[in-house]
């Protein structure tokens, strides 16, 4: 069975562009936590839109709930979960 993906996107100030490399980390450690847990998240890649000051990252996971946990335990501010189709 096919696992969804989900894109979020999430705001960052381009001030803070020198921390995506640890935000990215944090989200990274937290869908590998979950994972570790039993749950079937995994953290994929993230792009960052300087212009928008947007950072959008992508996991696969069974649920969006389970991408929120992931954003609430690297501590991040995830604005919006959408389910990716590819």
């Amino acid at each position: 069975m096919l696992v969804p993906s989900y894109l979020v996107e999430t705001y960052v100030p381009r001030v803070r562009v020198g921390e995506l490399d640890g935000l990215t980390s944090r989200a990274r450690e937290a869908a590998e936590g979950l994972a570790r847990e039993g749950n079937d998240v995994r953290y994929l890649r993230s792009s960052f839109l300087p212009e928008d000051e947007m950072w959008l990252l992508w996991f696969d996971a069974p649920t969006r709930d389970l991408v929120g946990e992931a954003g609430r335990r690297a501590e991040l501010d995830f604005a919006r979960i959408v389910e990716t189709v590819e």
